[in-house]
């Protein structure tokens, strides 16, 4: 079995190949957005994902209690995962699992 994300003419015909779509991660830097804007924003943002996308949010601030209020939102639809956390940066990829 072929992987590929150009598969060639040949592996299609004969079935012999997996198409490979790298997973959809979309970068959101929050650092440079007035700290009152940062939640809408976010919301916004993650309610803007489709099943299987991926959002990297990257901030300054202490995040927790954003976090709450996220998982309150949106509850099952979307998983969080811490990437980095350190004084200077937080980065945590919400992704989408399933639609309400």
């Amino acid at each position: 079995m072929v992987e590929s994300l150009f598969p060639s003419v040949h592996a299609r015909r004969e079935g012999h190949l997996r198409l490979v779509v790298p997973p959809l991660v979309h970068e959101f830097d929050v650092r440079g957005i007035a700290a009152r804007l940062r939640e809408p924003a976010l919301i916004g943002a993650i309610d803007a994902l489709r099943v299987g996308e991926t959002l990297s949010f990257v901030d300054d601030q202490d995040v927790l209690p954003l976090l709450r209020r996220t998982a309150e939102r949106f509850g099952r639809e979307v998983e969080f995962e811490f990437r980095e956390n350190t004084a200077q940066r937080v980065v945590i990829e919400f992704s989408k699992c399933r639609a309400v």
